[in-house]
């Protein structure tokens, strides 16, 4: 009876052992996404982040700058809010803490040439948004404090000097930040905008008025108010028009038409094709869109992406080898989603249950559904926890910004993963701590369980050995 009990037992513990040591599932659910132009952003409500699409630039943090055809996990934890910027991403942690990965020479001098998560001096943060060479970020006291590029005072500081660490922004009581087109709209409704007052027409030609002045000033280096608008939910600045999203679920324009992304019902495209000329059909007044009882917006490039009080979206514009739909239409097959982000040609969904949907344009597997030129119709993401990026360098300080990179040195080399879509950064020979290690001091989970697996093992192989010694 011993002999059996001990042959049964000693077998189903290893078992056990090795279950509990191999990869953990994916997070459950994800509870935020974040589009930008090529690439895009998703939060698990475990804390984890997850990232997917062009790398050319380096905004994914991945060494080789190639795109990332699925997502991959952001070796970070305990992440409330995420924003995707166009080099540099930004991460709300629980404690308060904004962190940020990606083209980091933008704001750190001397970054390790691997994935490097660098902490921003700022703390008591309550959100954030990036935006394609600044960021911005809201704390809990309602103050805005802004960083990055500012040859158009994109910073909101009232000068043109580039800003490495956050300084503060004279605009409070903020409910909302459009860190691509730096609009902000307080709580009372009102709408505040500083920075570039320029769209880009034909890649060169300059129309002023984008910050919804209408003057001829191509930039607005502090905060000032725009008349036009009020009662105000949200705002979205595309690339040649911003979409504005008021109180009583009404969406209105202005900017370019040429592609109909105002979605007010004009056949601007069509007509405006046979002439050639696209910088003609900028409307320096506000327009309706053929849209109502929307509780969301988002725009790309020339794109218009709305979510209905019905929890459906609806889309207008050019993407994906459509051009010209100025009035707004109901994507099919799309149900319960409760988030919406639109990248420059792609858009992103998120459904009640967790899932996330995207379609559009896939040249730099920006809608995370593998390798293709552009899908149509919406395919699901799927995430696979054993696709991460693991043994970052961290940089919590940037007291001297001209060598913060010398915090550490210990060398990273990046390996393909075995899926090959992403990178594993692992360290052959140096004392580089994992990123939950160098924060906390304590080993990961996984680590724990690893260690479990291997006490297992040895447990059913002194086991075997006593059975056949008895025999």
């Amino acid at each position: 009876m011993m002999k059996i009990n001990a042959t049964i037992t000693i077998p189903l513990l290893f078992i056990t052992l090795v279950m509990l040591s191999g990869p953990a599932m994916a997070s459950d659910k994800i509870v935020a996404v974040s589009a930008d132009r090529l690439h895009t952003l998703a939060l698990g409500d475990d804390g984890s982040v997850w990232e997917w699409g062009d790398n050319r630039g380096g905004q994914l943090g991945i060494p080789g700058k190639t795109p990332q055809y699925t997502p991959i996990r952001v070796p970070i934890t305990n992440v409330t809010a995420i924003s995707a910027g166009s080099f540099v991403n930004l991460a709300l942690k629980d404690d308060g803490t904004v962190w940020a990965w990606g083209r980091l020479d933008f704001i750190v001098a001397n970054t390790p040439d691997n994935f490097t998560l660098y902490k921003i001096p700022i703390q008591d943060v309550k959100a954030v948004y990036a935006g394609p060479g600044w960021w911005y970020t809201v704390k809990t006291d309602g103050t805005v404090w802004a960083w990055g590029a500012n040859s158009a005072g994109h910073v909101g500081d009232g000068t043109y000097t580039d800003k490495l660490t956050p300084v503060l922004i004279n605009i409070t009581d903020v409910g909302f930040i459009d860190g691509r087109g730096t609009f902000a709209v307080k709580n009372d409704g009102t709408v505040w905008a500083w920075g570039d007052n320029t769209y880009t027409c034909l890649d060169s030609y300059a129309i002023t008025g984008a910050l919804g002045d209408f003057s001829e000033n191509k930039s607005r280096p502090f905060p000032f108010k725009v008349d036009m608008l009020s009662n105000v939910k949200s705002i979205a600045k595309g690339g040649e028009a911003t979409l504005v999203l008021k109180n009583d679920g009404s969406v209105w324009a202005w900017g370019s038409d040429y592609y109909g992304q105002l979605g007010d019902g004009n056949k601007t495209y069509e007509t405006m094709i046979i002439k050639g000329d696209q910088c003609s059909v900028y409307n320096d007044f506000l327009v309706k869109s053929k849209i109502d009882r929307v509780k969301a917006i988002s725009t790309g490039h020339c794109l218009g992406m709305a979510l209905k009080e019905d929890h459906t979206v609806w889309v207008w514009g050019s993407y994906a080898g459509v051009n010209g739909m100025s009035t707004p239409a109901k994507v099919q097959g799309l149900n319960d989603i409760i988030q919406i982000s639109a990248g420059a040609y792609h858009c992103v969904a998120l459904k009640q249950d967790g899932s996330v949907w995207s379609w559009g344009n896939n040249e730099f597997g920006q809608i995370g559904g593998g390798p293709a030129i552009y899908k149509l119709t919406p395919v699901k993401v799927e995430f696979d926890e054993g696709n991460v990026i693991e043994y970052p360098v961290i940089i919590t300080s940037n007291t001297s910004a001209n060598n913060v990179g010398s915090n550490t040195s210990s060398a990273v080399t990046p390996i393909k993963n075995s899926g090959g879509t992403g990178y594993n950064l692992s360290i052959p020979s140096s004392t580089l701590k994992p990123a939950s290690e160098q924060q906390t001091g304590q080993p990961t989970d996984d680590t724990i369980l690893k260690i479990i697996g291997i006490i297992g093992l040895i447990l059913f192989t002194a086991g075997a050995a006593y059975l056949l010694i008895k025999k």
